[in-house]
C-alpha cells in the first residue's frame, strides 16, 4: 500500500484512471478500485468493443485521455482469467502534462481531498474562483488581540519565543 493513497487500505492505483484489456479484445478505461480473486474492479468505465467502433483502439484511447472518460458503466469487473495488465491511462501519452489537468466539482468541499493530496505530493494546484469563507469570529478576535499586543511593542525586535510568550 502506498503512503499517498487517499483511502488507506487500498492499493497504489486506487482512484487512478487505468486501461485494462480482456481476452475478448475489449478495452476498458475507468477508475481502478481493486483487484481481487474475481477480477479487476473499475468504476466510471468506458468500454470499447472490438469492431463496434469505427475508431481504432489507439485513437479511442487518445480521445479518452484528451476529453475524459466517456462513462457507459458505473462499475465493471474485468474477470481475472481474461484481464490483461493494468496500465495508467496517463502513461500511454508521452506528452502527458499535469498542468493541463482540471478537476471540476459542484461543491468546493468535494475538492478538499484533491487539494490535500496535491499539497501532500508537492503538486502545484490552483483553485480558480474559490470563495474563501470568512474565519470564525473567535479567530478574528484572537488576531485583533495579538495585533494590539504587538502594537504596544512597536519598534521592538522580538524572537519567536518572545512572540509565543505574548500569546
Amino acid at each position: 500500500m502506498s503512503g499517498h493513497v487517499f483511502h488507506p487500505g487500498h492499493g497504489d492505483l486506487h482512484g487512478i484512471t487505468v486501461v485494462v484489456d480482456d481476452g475478448d479484445g475489449r478495452t476498458f478505461v475507468g477508475r481502478y478500485h481493486e483487484a481481487n480473486a474475481r477480477g479487476v474492479v473499475l468504476h466510471d468505465v468506458a468500454v470499447r468493443e472490438p469492431g463496434a467502433d469505427a475508431v481504432d483502439r489507439g485513437s479511442w484511447l487518445k480521445r479518452q485521455l484528451k476529453f475524459g472518460v466517456q462513462v457507459t458503466h458505473r462499475t465493471v469487473v474485468v474477470l481475472a482469467d481474461s484481464a490483461g495488465p493494468v496500465k495508467r491511462l496517463a502513461d500511454l501519452d508521452a506528452g502527458w502534462d499535469w498542468s493541463r489537468v482540471a478537476v471540476i466539482a459542484k461543491e468546493w468541499k468535494v475538492l478538499e481531498p484533491v487539494r490535500a493530496g496535491c499539497e501532500l505530493l508537492d503538486i502545484p494546484c490552483h483553485f480558480a474562483g474559490r470563495r474563501e469563507r470568512a474565519p470564525p469570529n473567535r479567530c478574528l478576535r484572537e488576531v485583533a488581540r495579538f495585533l494590539r499586543l504587538l502594537d504596544g511593542r512597536r519598534g521592538e525586535l522580538m524572537l519567536l519565543p518572545k512572540l509565543q510568550a505574548l500569546v
